[in-house]
This record gives C-alpha cells, sequence and structure tokens, in this order.
C-alpha cells in the first residue's frame, strides 16, 4: 500500500492546502522541473524562517527537481478523483509517496527514483525524480 510520509524542509512543516502559492512552473531542461511562487508562513509547522524573513506572512520559494523522469499536474479536484486511495493521503503539501505504484508499474531502477508530492492552493503535482532542492526567502529569486 502506498503510504505518504511528510518531509520536513528546512523552513518546516508545510501544511494544509493554503500553505503553497504557485506562480511558475517551468521545464528548464528535460531532466528538471522548476517551481516558484510563496508560502503562507503562518501555517507553517516549526516554522524557522530565513535571515530577514522573521516578520513576513509570505516567503518566496524555489522548488527545483532534478534528474525527472516524470510528472503529472493536476487540479486539486481532479488528482482527488484520480487518487481513491485517501488513506495514502497526509495533512503535508510536501511528502514522498512510499511503495509508489507509480514507480512499481514502470519497471524502472526503484533505487534512485522517488515519488515526491507537492500540494498547492490549486494543484497536486506528483513528481518521480532522484532528487529535489529548496530555496527560501532571498534565494528564490
Amino acid at each position: 500500500m502506498q503510504i505518504s510520509k511528510l518531509i520536513e524542509t528546512e523552513i518546516g512543516v508545510l501544511w494544509g492546502r493554503d500553505c503553497v502559492y504557485l506562480d511558475h512552473t517551468m521545464i528548464p531542461d528535460a531532466g528538471t522541473l522548476l517551481l516558484r511562487g510563496t508560502i503562507d508562513c503562518r501555517i507553517v509547522r516549526n516554522f524557522l524562517p530565513p535571515p530577514g524573513w522573521e516578520q513576513s506572512e509570505d516567503l518566496p520559494f524555489e522548488l527545483v527537481f532534478h534528474r525527472v523522469l516524470g510528472f503529472q499536474m493536476l487540479e486539486l479536484d481532479a488528482w482527488g478523483t484520480q487518487n481513491e486511495d485517501l488513506t495514502a493521503l497526509s495533512e503535508s503539501c510536501f511528502e514522498e509517496v512510499e511503495n509508489s505504484m507509480w514507480l512499481k508499474r514502470l519497471h524502472v531502477n526503484l533505487e534512485r527514483l522517488r515519488h515526491f508530492r507537492l500540494a498547492t492552493y490549486d494543484d497536486v503535482f506528483d513528481v518521480l525524480s532522484e532528487t529535489y532542492t529548496w530555496q527560501f526567502g532571498d534565494k528564490a529569486r
């Protein structure tokens, strides 16, 4: 069974649907997915702000997935109709899907690829990649 495991970022746990707002989605090259937007700091669990952002309600972010095999972006309600195993959901916006059925069906090297999920206010991204990097605050732009 697939299990979603929340990932704690360097600023804390991104929590709830209203936490991540997406402004830009880019594919700068064939193996990279870049997402930019803002995070509502008020609902980040265990929030650790970057220097200079201690009083901010909205924090710019950049999330880059590296060595991407594939990704799916669906509007939130459409995503819900395609993913009926609701026991696989967590309340975090950023998580890793363990025992991913998508990865298993692809018959690829499972040792290096991982299935990540980012839920934004409007859309859900399921991404198969090796790694990712977050940048927050001044480093995000």
